[in-house]
């Protein structure tokens, strides 16, 4: 039988009539021998379509590429071949196509192309641009890549064609869009220009930049040509945006070379050739910055006026009574802090409540309090009194008071003093005796009582300044010269003792140093001592008269001290034979001749002497030579009580009388003790009599001392003084009263009838004094107010202005009562001072006060006013009212054409009865240098003013001048800026008056703050003009520019009306609600914005992106780029920002980078379709074989099988190796029926793959049945998986509807995640597969699910799960092609493929299959939250995620039933983490855990709060994390963005 083989014919004819697409070069190919192909090609000679070795895989790349290709003889241009991918682009066919030239479609003229062709084959360039005219007319912009290709032995061109009209279109788009951007830098008032920051050229300039320096600078370098200078400048900020890029960067600068401030903004772009390139912004704020330093300049002197003002000054809110301002006077006044002070309640410094109620209540009636008089304590507790002035003002937008305080607490206390001095000049008056001079240092006196002038034989009125010597005679005279200037050498007081008429004088003289510290002036103190020194003669007279009679007495005296003896006469000594001498400062104990005597006699004597008796004692006293004498010894105290003051003794030898009778003795001891008692008490008597002797001439004396003291103090006293006794007559008029009224005393005193009254008021009146004698009410009413202290009384009055004086003088008296030494009412004193000084200066500090007052009024309305010319008018008012002018007016200067500066007069106030000039037409234009007025025109321009009388002006000025009545005038430039704008100035009509400082101050605050007034209205009409501008421009580009507060609370204050375009919603709906702009950013974005806005402060400006909900509910995607603009100080001022919406760009650009995926995707597929039309021809071709020979292999068989089974039954039990005919003849039906099923797999794989490759050329899609699809693969592949699994289920909705595809793409996608979730599980395993299908309305699709329990892939294995040839069993075999492939074939059928996978649990790819055509469903992860609480899921949605389908709602409210929550997970299979809360009343978490562990285990489950018990199912099963204790957002947040979650 085998010799009969080869007779057959070969296999290969009969399948090539049998149409099958084998060839037989085909199988010659697959036996040929390298090589073989391309000489038989060479034998055959050249073809028309070119080859190259491999000719088959050059058909695949050049052919079936997508790429448009070319090849072109360079010789003659002739197109040689084109692939079919030009023939679809240029529309010919292909034969016409490869009989046309290259010049035939492209435009360019022969000459140039043929040059192009030679550079491309030479090598030379290698791209080119082109236009190319297709088939239909249409011109296309192409790209072609050329270089030469040797073919056939042909040198050829290859030429691959890239369409780029769209990104001509797009190009020529931009450059559009560049020129109009560009017209709009024109159209812009800021310098704009665009550099180059490394070689620094200038590659643009706006016009505005070009007329700024006077030239267009395109080309030159950028430190030359706008700083002048030759390196790069050392402000350059090119580092900064390189490297902040796309930041910008925004600061200031002054340019010196065009001498204007700018802010400037710089940052990075694109120029058209690549380049990065720098563009700046530069905007002119030079007006700005003038305005805001004259604005600050004003400010700060009107609050220097304020801060740095003589008074307190307090601004108090009406509405909370707090403190919003006070200057430090007040702070060092009421002894507070600054800090402290802003803030406290003013109320507090009140002592008296109801005066601070009378005062509000005043000063809301009126608007204004001026002097209100009233107590406030300081912080410390100190009360002062203070005159208090306010006015109504508005502060910092709040209604408030200017309350100025006058602390007259010194006044009050001078005055108190001036009552207390008034009061001890009074008792002064009854007591002193002195007389004192002042004079300087020649002797003049300067003041002097009247005991002064007295004792220098004149009156007081003559002796004030005369020179004191010319009252003495020159000797004297001379001795006081000499003392005088002892003194002043000296600068020490001497006091001294003259005699002078018979009279003692004890002076001293006192110097007073003046500011140099040098004696300007002497006080001489003089005090009559004649009586004293007469005394003091008299009594020395008595005591030697006395000390006389004791020598020449016949008995001892002496006096002893303890004891001890002082002083004894020569008696003493005589009788005890001793000097006198040797008994000085003797112990008496010496006398006696014993120590028992001696204590006997000092015992007994001294018993009567401490009673005040004379003690009389009998001793013996032993001489100097030893003999004894009998004594009789007498003793008396000076002072009984203090014995140390000394004891008089007398000692009486009576030794020979002792030695006489003793009757004689007796008698003459009784006689003696009679005498001696008679004499004792004569002698008592005598002394009182003597006593009160003195005491009656003291008393005397004293009284007649106090009355002349009385009288000199009066006299010396510097107040005027008088003084009238109870009948109304004077009885003291003091020199003072001399000198104030002209009547001397003596004129004066005695008068009666009020006669003290005419010298003051012209008439007879009642004074203060009568009111003390006599009170009246009738005599108060002549007084503008008497204040009682006690029986004191305080009262002021005015004499009206006398003999051609306008002026008052203003008086104020004290008067008191005086009484006898017995309380009787005897008369009364008053004393009278002029305070005019005091009055007319109060009246100038209210003048001031008022003055000030106006120009702080017109500071706060020019500064607050939208106009100056608001309230001009008022203030010029005001000013006229309190300064007592003629006229007030405002002149404004303008430059005529031919240069000449005019004035004229814009506004005036006049006071009644003066004529106005406002509508004088010479003051209307008036020339100023041509008419006279050169000087001031001067003058002003350098600031300075013009003041003065009239008369004193030079003529050209006077005539002028004189024609309005104007006597004196003042006038003060106004200035905005640097430019002499006009001038404001007073006209006095009525006197020449002389300018005060504080009235120039004045005008001169009005004026700056005018001036500040004008500068701003300057600027805001420029700003107004440029915002209007920038509005136009910002109201017509695509953004929304906007400005908003500083700070945490952030508040929008501007925006643009294109927000309502792009959101939906009214500008002012931003601008009611601070809120508003939050509320609808999406909440997983406002972290993002907050944090760039609160980051501006430090960085200066932020840039962020965000999400907002727009008015139709859907959100935006907008780009946020915000600058700080920074207050004074650099505190945080205010934002500028913009927002651009960027939704479309988004959306653009998430299409690009799909695209661009799909690019790449279809660029690897192409590649893979490639590789895969080579692998498709490598496995058809053995294919083809095996297929070929199938049907020999089955006739084989069919010959032998007889002949085996005859031979098997010849010889039973006959097999080979063990293998029976029986089971040879089953084993071999089954091998050739696997032969043909798995070469009918192949045919079909390789159908397949040549699909994959040219994607264009498969069928059409049709309904398939998607469990159809499962079971055919099955088959296909289930034996495989059931070997490796231990359990395979299926779970197949019987219901579902057909789908649009094709059934064996959907079949190799199925296998491939079949077969990947196999290999996912180990061998050792034998883990589980499970496969289910589902329809979900939902979506109008159709998902089929493989889920298996294998090792599960990480986040990273994810990531790039679906790109080509990445795999990660590469050691095993793994080409990567597997998943990258039914991803694409799942994308065609407008599909998405999902993957949920936890490592070590499983993986689960679920594919969804819309019904029909369309949209792939937009699927995305879902979290399913389990709480009744919906509140509660809404506000976690906000925390967590806040988007719309991040979270599901469930239906656990409605139906609390676990089978139902098995069934809504598999309704919705982008559901990847249950999140379990609290659990409620009827919901077992164990349950729920159960069933999602065994349906779903790949579902993340999360229990978050409660205890872990109550998360734990029947089996021990808990979630797979548990967030314990307290709910925990950030923690809850944390743990999501740990996860891997499901892609789609």
């Amino acid at each position: 039988m085998p010799a009969k083989r080869p007779e057959k014919p070969p296999a290969g004819r009969k399948r090539k009539t049998a149409g099958d697409h084998a060839e037989p070069a085909a199988r010659k190919r697959v036996t040929a021998r390298p090589g073989s192909v391309q000489r038989s090609q060479e034998k055959a000679g050249p073809s028309p379509v070119p080859a190259r070795e491999g000719g088959e895989l050059y058909g695949s790349l050049f052919r079936d590429s997508h790429t448009i290709m070319l090849i072109i003889d360079p010789g003659d241009g002739s197109i040689v071949d084109a692939n079919r991918a030009a023939v679809r682009f240029y529309g010919y066919p292909a034969r016409m196509l490869k009989t046309m030239r290259i010049g035939d479609i492209n435009l360019l003229d022969d000459g140039p192309l043929r040059a192009k062709m030679k550079q491309a084959a030479r090598e030379e360039k290698r791209r080119f641009h082109f236009r190319h005219r297709l088939a239909g007319g249409a011109i296309r912009d192409v790209e072609v890549a050329s270089g030469p290709i040797l073919l056939g032995g042909r040198k050829l061109l290859y030429s691959i064609v890239h369409d780029i009209t769209e990104r001509r279109k797009s190009e020529e788009a931009l450059r559009f869009e560049r020129e109009q951007l560009f017209s709009m830098f024109d159209c812009m008032d800021a310098l704009v220009y665009v550099s180059d920051p490394v070689t620094f050229e200038i590659l643009y300039t706006n016009k505005a930049l070009d007329l700024a320096l006077g030239r267009h600078a395109v080309g030159e370098i950028c430190h030359r040509a706008f700083q002048g200078l030759e390196e790069p400048c050392p402000f350059c900020t090119n580092g900064i945006i390189l490297e902040s890029n796309p930041e910008p960067h925004q600061w200031e600068h002054h340019n010196p070379k065009l001498g204007r401030q700018y802010s400037i903004i710089d940052r990075i772009i694109m120029w058209p050739d690549g380049r990065e390139v720098r563009v700046e912004f530069a905007t002119d704020i030079t007006e700005r910055k003038k305005a805001e330093e004259a604005l600050r300049d004003s400010e700060k002197r009107y609050r220097l006026l304020v801060e740095n003002a003589e008074y307190p000054v307090v601004v108090t809110s009406l509405a909370t009574g707090r403190i919003l301002f006070v200057n430090e006077r007040a702070c060092r006044t009421f002894d507070v802090p600054m800090a402290a002070a802003v803030g406290a309640q003013a109320g507090e410094f009140w002592v008296r409540p109801d005066d601070r109620d009378r005062f509000v209540e005043d000063l809301l009636a009126a608007g204004r309090v001026t002097e209100y008089e009233c107590a406030l304590r300081t912080a410390k507790g100190a009360v002062r009194w203070m005159l208090v002035s306010a006015s109504l003002i508005e502060y910092d937008g709040q209604n408030a008071a200017f309350v100025v305080y006058n602390d007259i607490t010194e006044r009050k206390r001078a005055e108190e003093a001036l009552r207390d001095s008034l009061e001890t000049a009074s008792a002064m008056l009854n007591a002193a005796t002195e007389s004192f001079a002042l004079i300087d240092t020649e002797g003049v006196v300067l003041a002097a009582n009247e005991t002064f002038a007295r004792r220098l034989g004149t009156t007081l009125d003559a002796v004030i300044g005369t020179c004191a010597y010319g009252y003495l005679n020159p000797g004297l005279a001379e001795r006081r010269r000499e003392r005088l200037r002892e003194v002043i050498q000296s600068g020490h007081p001497l006091r001294f003792t003259d005699e002078g008429a018979g009279r003692w004088l004890e002076q001293s003289i006192y110097p007073i140093f003046d500011s140099r510290g040098k004696v300007g002036r002497l006080v001489i103190y003089a005090q009559d001592i004649t009586d004293r020194r007469r005394s003091e003669e008299a009594l020395k007279q008595s005591e030697a008269l006395l000390k006389s009679i004791f020598q020449a007495a016949p008995i001892g005296i002496g006096l002893v001290y303890n004891r001890v003896l002082g002083w004894t006469n020569d008696q003493v000594a005589l009788m005890l034979g001793y000097a006198v001498e040797e008994l000085a400062e003797k112990n008496a104990r010496i006398l006696y001749e014993s120590d028992e005597e001696f204590e006997r006699v000092g015992r007994e004597k001294y018993v009567e002497v401490l009673q005040g008796d004379t003690g009389v004692i009998e001793t013996r006293w032993r001489r100097k030579d030893g003999t004894m004498l009998d004594i009789l010894l007498s003793s008396k105290a000076i002072d009984p009580q203090d014995l140390s003051a000394g004891v008089v003794f007398t000692a009486l030898d009576i030794t020979s009388r002792k030695r006489g009778e003793e009757a004689l003795q007796r008698y003459q001891d009784e006689l003696e003790r009679r005498v001696l008692e008679r004499t004792s008490e004569l002698m008592v008597a005598n002394q009182a009599l003597i006593l009160e002797i003195e005491d009656r001439n003291r008393a005397d004396k004293a009284l007649r001392d106090s009355e002349r003291r009385l009288s000199d103090i009066i006299s010396f006293l510097p107040d005027p003084t008088f003084v009238i006794d109870r009948d109304g007559r004077v009885i003291a008029w003091n020199r003072a009263m001399e000198t104030m009224t002209g009547i001397s005393a003596k004129d004066m005193l005695g008068k009666g009838n009020y006669d003290y009254a005419v010298p003051f008021y012209g008439e007879r009146r009642p004074l203060l004094i009568d009111q003390v004698l006599s009170p009246d009410r009738e005599i108060e009413v002549l007084y503008a107010k008497i204040n009682r202290r006690g029986e004191i009384l305080f009262g002021e009055s005015y004499i009206p202005g006398r003999g051609g004086r306008k002026e008052r003088t203003y008086l104020s008296g004290t008067a008191a009562p005086l009484y006898d030494s017995q309380g009787h009412l005897v008369g009364a004193i008053e004393s009278i001072r002029d305070i005019t000084a005091r009055k007319r200066a109060e009246e100038e500090l209210r003048y001031r006060d008022a003055i000030l007052e106006v120009a702080s009024f017109a500071a706060e309305r020019f500064l607050k006013a939208p106009s100056w010319e608001t309230d001009i008018r008022e203030i010029l008012a005001r000013l006229g009212t309190v300064t007592g002018v003629s006229r007030v007016y405002l002149f404004e200067n303008r430059t005529s054409e031919e240069g000449v500066l005019l004035t004229t007069q814009r506004y005036e106030w006049v006071a009644d009865r003066v004529e106005a000039e406002i509508d004088n037409p010479v003051l209307q234009g008036l020339a100023m240098e041509r008419e006279g007025f050169g000087r001031w025109a001067e003058v002003m321009r350098n600031g300075g003013h013009i003041f003065g009388a009239v008369r004193e002006f030079p003529e050209s000025e006077r005539e002028l001048l004189a024609s309005q009545g104007v006597l004196s005038i003042a006038v003060v430039p106004v200035y905005l800026g640097d430019r002499w704008w006009g001038f404001i100035g007073f006209d006095d009509c009525t006197d020449e008056r002389k300018w005060s400082d504080v009235e120039m101050e004045a005008l001169n605050v009005v004026a700056s703050t005018l001036g500040a007034a004008l500068s701003r209205r300057h600027t805001e009409t420029r700003l107004t003009q440029t915002s209007e501008r920038l509005s136009v421009v910002l109201e017509s580009l695509p953004i929304v520019t906007f400005t908003s507060s500083g700070g945490e609370k952030e508040e929008i204050t501007y925006i643009t009306g294109t927000v309502e375009e792009l959101t939906g919603f009214r500008p002012d709906e931003y601008l009611k609600n601070p809120a508003f702009f939050f509320e609808h950013v999406h909440p997983d974005d406002r972290s993002v914005v907050r944090s760039c806005h609160l980051g501006i402060g430090t960085k200066g400006m932020c840039g962020c992106e965000f999400r907002f909900r727009a008015s139709n509910g859907s959100y935006r995607w907008f780009s946020e780029f915000c600058r700080l603009i920074r207050g004074p100080e650099g505190s945080i001022g205010h934002i500028v920002g913009i927002w651009q919406d960027v939704t479309e760009e988004k959306r653009i650009l998430q299409e690009s980078n799909t695209r661009l995926q799909q690019v790449i995707q279809a660029h690897k597929l192409a590649s893979l379709g490639e590789i895969v039309a080579g692998v498709v021809h490598e496995i058809n071709n053995p294919n083809s074989f095996i297929a070929y020979n199938i049907p020999l292999l089955e006739e084989i068989w069919r010959l032998c099988e007889p002949v085996l089974a005859e031979h098997a039954a010849a010889n039973p039990g006959w097999g080979k190796r063990g293998v029976s005919y029986a089971e040879l003849r089953g084993d071999m039906a089954e091998i050739i029926n696997a032969f043909r099923i798995g070469s009918d797999r192949i045919n079909r794989v390789v159908s397949n793959l040549k699909d994959f490759a040219r994607v264009e050329e498969s069928s059409q899609a049709r309904p398939i049945s998607v469990n159809d699809v499962v079971e055919k693969t099955l088959m296909i592949v289930g034996g495989q998986i059931r070997r490796s699994v231990s359990k395979l289920d299926l779970d197949l909705d019987g219901d579902l509807p057909p789908v649009q595809g094709h059934f064996q793409k959907l079949e190799q996608v199925l296998a491939n995640l079949l077969v990947n979730a196999h290999q996912s599980i180990s061998d050792k395993e034998k883990g589980r597969i499970r496969i289910s299908t589902r329809h979900l309305e939902r979506l109008g699709a159709v998902i089929v699910s493989i889920e298996d329990s294998g090792h599960g892939m990480t986040r990273a294995v994810l990531d790039r799960l679906f790109e080509p040839f990445f795999t990660t069993r590469r050691d095993t075999g793994g080409t990567g092609l597997g998943l990258s492939v039914s991803y694409g074939l799942i994308r065609e059928h407008q599909g998405v493929i999902g993957v949920l996978s936890r490592p070590g649990i499983g993986s689960r790819f679920t594919v969804v299959l819309p019904l029909g055509p369309g949209a792939p469903p937009n699927l995305r992860p879902l979290i399913l939250p389990l709480d009744s609480d919906v509140e509660r899921v809404e506000e976690l949605q906000m925390q967590i995620s806040g988007i719309d389908d991040g979270f599901v709602q469930w239906f656990y409210r409605n139906e609390p039933s676990v089978e139902r929550l098995t069934e809504y997970l598999d309704q919705h299979p982008e559901v990847d983490v249950v999140l379990m809360t609290e659990p409620a009343d009827g919901f077992d978490c164990g349950r729920v855990l159960q069933a999602i562990r065994e349906r779903h285990p790949l579902i993340t489950t999360i229990a978050w709060g409660g205890m872990k018990k109550d998360f734990t199912g029947p089996g021990g099963e808990g979630p797979d994390i548990h967030v314990k204790g307290t709910p925990d957002i950030r923690k809850l947040k944390e743990i999501l963005d740990g996860l891997t979650r499901q892609r789609f």
